[in-house]
């Protein structure tokens, strides 16, 4: 299997507001097969995360703790970002076998 090495590949530039995917209002219109996400907490269709199984890098913004269970346990990207968060359990993190770099906000 090939390994990324994030570390070494400007991890400070990984989550460039620049270059992020536009942010996707409801999952039911977008592309199952897509890489890289950006998702709010009032996205409609969360429950359709877990058909995303090429997702490796996602951006998340604004969500509570409902939203970050539901989202959390749908998903297990490579590459995280969070940021305008309302949680206070962060436990679910720890699930996520796959990840490689995480960015809380």
């Amino acid at each position: 299997m090939f390994q990324v090495d994030y570390a070494n590949n400007s991890p400070q530039y990984l989550f460039r507001t620049a270059i992020q995917p536009e942010l996707v209002e409801d999952l039911r219109n977008t592309d199952p097969h897509a890489t890289e996400l950006f998702i709010h907490g009032k996205t409609k269709g969360l429950d359709l995360l877990a058909s995303f199984h090429r997702l490796t890098k996602l951006w998340v913004h604004s969500v509570n703790q409902e939203e970050f269970t539901r989202i959390l346990s749908s998903v297990n990207p490579e590459m995280l970002y969070m940021y305008g968060m309302r949680v206070e359990d962060l436990s679910l993190i720890g699930n996520l076998s796959n990840l490689h770099v995480l960015r809380l906000e």
